[in-house]
C-alpha cells in the first residue's frame, strides 16, 4: 500500500500489524458468527457484517492516523468472519434442494470473481489507497438493501418456533403452498 506517504515514519511492523489485523478480526468473528447466526438468525447475522463492514471501511479510508486504520481492518475483518458463517449457511437453507448445491457453488465462485474484481479495482486506482478501501462501503449498502428484501431462512425459523413463518418462505422458494410436506 501507499502508506509510507501519507505516514512517512510508518514502520514494517505497523505495516504488518495492518495487514494481519483483517484477518484477527476474520478469526474472531467467525467464532462469534456461527452462534450469532443460531441465535439471532442469518439474515440479520448478514446484516450486521454489512453494518460492520460500513463502520470499518469508513474508519479505513477516512483515517487520519495509522491506530484507526487498524481498528477498520480489525472491524472489517470481524465483518468478514460474520459473512464467512452466515452466508452459506442461509444461501444453502434458502435455496431449493434440486439446486442448491448448484447454487452453493456459484457463490464459491462468486468469491473468487470478487476477488479478482477487488485487484483490478486496485490496480486501476493506483495512489488511491482511500478509494480502494471505501469501495466495501458500496457493495456493504447494496448487499444490506437486497437482505432487507429477502425472509430469514426456514430453518432458523423452526428452530425458533416460528412455524407459519417458515412455512410461509417454503412455500415462496418452492412456488407452492405444500409446505407441510417440505417440514
Amino acid at each position: 500500500m501507499f502508506l509510507d506517504e501519507v505516514w512517512p515514519n510508518i514502520d514494517n511492523l505497523q505495516k504488518e500489524t495492518i495487514t494481519s489485523l483483517a484477518v484477527a478480526g476474520a478469526a474472531v468473528g467467525s467464532l462469534i458468527g456461527g452462534p450469532m447466526a443460531d441465535k439471532i438468525g442469518r439474515r440479520t447475522t448478514l446484516i450486521v457484517g454489512d453494518i460492520l463492514n460500513v463502520i470499518g471501511a469508513l474508519f479505513m479510508s477516512l483515517t487520519p492516523n495509522v491506530s484507526l486504520l487498524m481498528f477498520g481492518r480489525f472491524v472489517v475483518g470481524v465483518a468478514i468472519g460474520f459473512s464467512s458463517m452466515a452466508a452459506p449457511v442461509f444461501l444453502s437453507e434458502s435455496t431449493p434442494i434440486e439446486i442448491r448445491g448448484v447454487a452453493v457453488t456459484i457463490f464459491q465462485f462468486c468469491i473468487v470473481g470478487g476477488q479478482m474484481l477487488a485487484i483490478i479495482i486496485c490496480l486501476a486506482l493506483g495512489n488511491f489507497w482511500r478509494a480502494m478501501l471505501g469501495m466495501v462501503i458500496v457493495f456493504s449498502v447494496l448487499q444490506l438493501v437486497m437482505l432487507l428484501f429477502l425472509s430469514e431462512t426456514p430453518s432458523h425459523l423452526l428452530n425458533k418456533d416460528r412455524t407459519v413463518e417458515a412455512k410461509q418462505v417454503i412455500n415462496r422458494i418452492y412456488n407452492s403452498a405444500n409446505a407441510d410436506y417440505r417440514l
